[in-house]
């Protein structure tokens, strides 16, 4: 369960569907994935902030390419 309107349910969202139909989406996010993975290894909580910056683009990518209209009204 979550509230209308969660930007971190929105995000989610919006970022599943962006690397769904954009493969290049992909591979960047699976490039930044495997390099945050080998940098931080042993630092659980360093992993995401490596990813993050990174991912912050890809989103704005997917708000620029219209994704944010085609999500399902409850989000």
């Amino acid at each position: 369960m979550h509230v209308a309107g969660d930007e971190r349910v929105t995000n989610q969202l919006l970022f599943r569907e962006y690397l769904r139909d954009t493969p290049a989406a992909r591979e960047t996010y699976t490039q930044l994935k495997r390099k945050a993975a080998r940098s931080h290894r042993d630092e659980p909580i360093a992993y995401p902030e490596a990813k993050a910056e990174g991912v912050g683009e890809l989103l704005r990518e997917a708000r620029a390419a219209g994704y944010g209209s085609q999500l399902p009204e409850w989000a």
